[in-house]
């Protein structure tokens, strides 16, 4: 078949694709088989393919013509069509001969898209690594004196930039002028002035402005955002970046630390405990935590104390006294809610909805209702003397007891009757639950 002009056309919405070839048939096979592999070089067109699908595409010849027309025909059917315009069709330039210019509205769109992009690390060490060494397109090569001459040629008469002109360049892309800058000067202005009344740490304005530790540093230390007029505090932390601290942590490994021997002083303590109780962390944090020392990730994991330790332990223990109830600094309850868990367990609340609502285990609630944990010496405690909330009552165990002597009642009956395991009702026969000493069992039951 000979050349001509053709479309492709999108059944659903009408749009249409204006080209030119020389063999229709080859230039239709192209087409379709590069949008199946999904590797078309327009991707305006490719994006509809992947959207709606082969068989809303059909490749239409609009005419025949000779060689020599085809630029000219297949522009004014461009512009038939209004093909180049997003709205009505896919070409992606408006003029064919000669001129490649886009749309102004397809140069926005490429501006908007450009502005936005951002490189991730790995694609920018990919493409690092495809214009290095051997796979760099000059490599093992050198300009010959010819071109040499040329590009020196092409330099001369060029003007040298001044001072003046080199600091204009400077500041067009520093501070302000960086179209990338995530402050400007009344932020620098509040982090200066909020980290030299020490009301933040650098760590947390780091968090604040959603920027590095270290750039919070160097903009204290005036080094970035740089101002003539402004002294930085003397109190400042020197920055250390992470080569050097793994140097240093290698260099130190096996040499005994500063500490070692020596013991904080009573002030030093009250200052350390009166910041970790202002400190709040979050429930990630605590996560996060969790997980890096569980398991082999705990510094002790397969270890076990000595007896110097152990002893130690004790002796801080006996000073100190035991960390239990609101003393512990984990506690996750306190006394009102302890008290509340009671009241409610005896008014009929079952013990799981008391442990979500509460935060806690369900052996932790058992123990609270059991009083086990949480010890109140003033709590009336069950007739067993363990168990504060029990099934039976003194009444009840009596009335068991009479039964079992006067009629020929099994255990399983008993169980049955009172809602209590066989096990339950054979210690309490035997004297071995609710322990009375005026009751003398009928027979010695196993």
């Amino acid at each position: 078949m000979s050349g001509g002009i053709y479309k492709i056309r999108n059944v659903v919405n009408g749009k249409v694709y204006i080209g030119s070839t020389v063999d229709l048939v080859k230039r239709k096979k192209q087409h379709f088989s590069n949008l199946k592999k999904n590797k078309h070089s327009n991707c305006h067109l490719q994006t509809s393919w992947n959207k709606y699908g082969e068989q809303n595409f059909i490749f239409e010849i609009i005419e025949e013509c000779v060689e020599e027309n085809l630029s000219l025909l297949e522009q004014q059917w461009i512009d038939f069509y209004n093909s180049h315009e997003s709205n009505n069709g896919y070409n992606l330039i408006k003029y064919i001969d000669g001129h490649t210019s886009h749309s102004k509205e397809t140069i926005d769109k490429i501006k908007l898209a450009r502005s936005k992009q951002v490189f991730s690390k790995e694609s920018i060490a990919k493409r690092s690594e495809k214009t290095k060494g051997e796979n760099n397109h000059f490599y093992g090569k050198n300009h010959s004196p010819e071109t040499k001459e040329k590009i020196s040629q092409a330099k001369l008469g060029v003007p040298v930039h001044t001072e003046e002109h080199k600091n204009k360049m400077k500041n067009m892309f520093t501070g302000e002028g960086n179209p990338s800058a995530m402050l400007n000067w009344e932020k620098i202005k509040e982090i200066r002035f909020l980290y030299s009344q020490k009301i933040f740490s650098s760590r947390k304005l780091s968090k604040m402005f959603s920027v590095g530790k270290t750039t919070i540093l160097r903009i204290v230390q005036n080094k970035n955002w740089f101002d003539p007029l402004y002294i930085p505090p003397s109190d400042i932390p020197r920055i250390v970046s992470t080569e050097t601290r793994k140097k240093l942590s290698e260099a130190n490994k096996g040499k005994p630390g500063p500490m070692k021997g020596r013991t904080h002083s009573e002030e030093s303590r009250a200052l350390i405990k009166e910041k970790r109780s202002k400190q709040i962390t979050s429930d990630e944090t605590r996560e996060k935590m969790s997980k890096m020392f569980s398991g082999k990730g705990n510094p002790f994991y397969g270890q076990k104390h000595s007896k110097e330790s152990i002893e130690k332990q004790k002796q801080t223990r006996k000073k100190n006294g035991k960390l239990i109830g609101e003393k512990n600094p984990s506690a996750k309850l306190d006394w009102e809610k302890v008290k509340e868990i009671r009241e409610k367990h005896k008014n009929g609340n079952k013990i799981i909805p008391l442990s979500e609502e509460y935060g806690v285990s369900i052996y932790t609630i058992g123990r609270i209702i059991n009083n086990e944990n949480w010890v109140d010496t003033k709590l009336k405690q069950g007739a067993s003397g363990k168990h504060f909330f029990v099934k039976l009552s003194q009444e009840q165990v009596n009335e068991i007891r009479k039964l079992h002597i006067e009629s020929d009642i099994t255990h399983k009956q008993l169980s049955i009757n009172f809602n209590v395991s066989i096990r339950t009702i054979s210690l309490i026969l035997n004297n071995k639950r609710w322990h009375d000493l005026s009751y003398i069992p009928k027979t010695k039951h196993t």
